[in-house]
């Protein structure tokens, strides 16, 4: 009796033990999603830029 509620105690501490990995792995990897895409923004050449957004407003208007 006493050797399958250790056993239990084991399993219940193992599957935490895993759900904080996953959930520490997951933050990680967002982090470096996240980090590559601004440097892919940032690091592109004028998304942004203002005569690319002018010459996208004049062919809306006509």
């Amino acid at each position: 009796m006493r050797n399958e509620i250790t056993r239990q105690v084991v399993e219940a501490h193992k599957s935490s033990i895993d759900y904080q990995f996953l959930k520490k792995a997951m933050g990680w990897y967002l982090a470096w999603v996240l980090i590559h895409l601004g440097l892919l923004l940032i690091g592109s050449n004028g998304i942004f830029d203002k005569k690319r957004l002018d010459k996208s407003k004049n062919k809306q208007n006509g």
